[in-house]
């Protein structure tokens, strides 16, 4: 019986799935995007997220336990240094998964694994907006909030001529 077992075995013995997701957080880490089947895009998150909590705490035996999990010093380094950093107001969900259709062949579902990101503007927003008490919901009804504020202080300008195509690029 499986009770209280998380994760999927992916068809593999655990030496050889442990190193393959392994592999697939570091490179998600350096390059922060990465290719892989719905199954094991999964998988990679679950890891993923806990090297970036691991990299948000950023003591001694923190970074140990992520040099544990990840392949090289330089993804170490830059889970510490610029994750860290770029998630400290974000509680989790700093992945996305993308569905990209049926692979060729085995008709196996592909799904892309991108670092969720905000804009310098919509994290000083979002912690301006945070510190008076505001709640946000979603990334998304932020980057709508920092577009109307933009296009109204005039920061953003729609031309006149083709604000119609203009604004629908932005939805």
């Amino acid at each position: 019986m499986r009770h209280r077992l998380s994760g999927k075995k992916l068809g593999r013995p655990t030496q050889h799935r442990l190193l393959m997701l392994r592999g697939m957080v570091t490179s998600l880490v350096m390059n922060e995007t990465l290719k892989t089947t719905e199954a094991k895009a999964y998988e990679a998150r679950r890891m993923a997220e806990k090297v970036i909590t691991l990299g948000k705490k950023g003591s001694l035996s923190h970074r140990r336990r992520a040099a544990a999990m990840l392949s090289s010093k330089e993804a170490v380094r830059k889970v510490f240094d610029e994750l860290a950093e770029r998630y400290e107001d974000r509680q989790g969900g700093y992945t996305r998964a993308y569905k990209l259709g049926k692979r060729k062949g085995d008709a196996a579902d592909k799904a892309k694994k991108v670092t969720s990101r905000l804009s310098l503007v919509e994290r000083t927003l979002a912690k301006e907006l945070r510190s008076q008490g505001a709640y946000i919901a979603s990334p998304k009804v932020l980057k709508w909030y920092c577009i109307s504020c933009a296009i109204h202080f005039g920061i953003l300008k729609i031309r006149s001529e083709s604000s119609r195509r203009q604004r629908n690029r932005l939805r």
